[in-house]
């Protein structure tokens, strides 16, 4: 629903500024990029169109993904680590809390991530990411984010310091570090 959702309120210039959405599905979505429909702002990741969705896709597109992030204005997500991915490459971050009209059971809601997710609950803490509830909160923060991306700014360097510390590039030193020392 979310892609229509867009759709709507770029077509209802209901944002500050002209927008396009690059919407991409989680790797293991069911999502059907055909049966989505067509639209006039939105586009669909490629890699979905020549994919097969399973639970792990056999190509993760890390470039395309990595200029994704760098290149948008506001990085918008469900729960997503993402949002660590958007935080590092300084990017503002909305966090959908509302699931578009739509009727679900506990453990299908967006909420159950902000709600039972020790570490989203955490992330979220840390006042990086804006998490919005309704369709009108998600446009006040995507016009509040357009017009002032440095909003939250501290926040999001709280998250690298949570969630991504030390931020140094010896990530996979300490990795390779600590498999061999589990290994001996």
């Amino acid at each position: 629903e979310f892609p229509k959702l867009f759709e709507e309120i770029i077509e209802n210039q209901e944002l500050n500024y002209p927008a396009q959405i690059l919407y991409r599905p989680h790797p293991s979505s069911h999502v059907n990029p055909q049966k989505l429909g067509d639209f006039k702002h939105i586009i669909v990741d490629s890699i979905f169109n020549t994919q097969k969705r399973s639970s792990n896709l056999t190509k993760f597109d890390t470039n395309n993904y990595i200029n994704y992030v760098y290149h948008c204005d506001v990085l918008v997500n469900s729960g997503s680590t993402e949002s660590i991915d958007g935080a590092v490459i300084g990017k503002p971050i909305v966090c959908l809390n509302f699931d578009a009209g739509v009727e679900l059971p506990h453990w299908l809601k967006s909420a159950r991530m902000y709600e039972d997710w020790t570490h989203y609950i955490h992330l979220s803490a840390t006042g990086g990411v804006n998490v919005v509830t309704s369709e009108e909160q998600l446009v006040t923060g995507l016009n509040e984010y357009l017009t002032n991306p440095g909003r939250d700014s501290a926040g999001r360097n709280k998250i690298i310091e949570e969630f991504a510390s030390p931020f140094d590039g010896e990530a996979a030193v300490r990795l390779a570090k600590i498999l061999s020392e589990e290994l001996m």
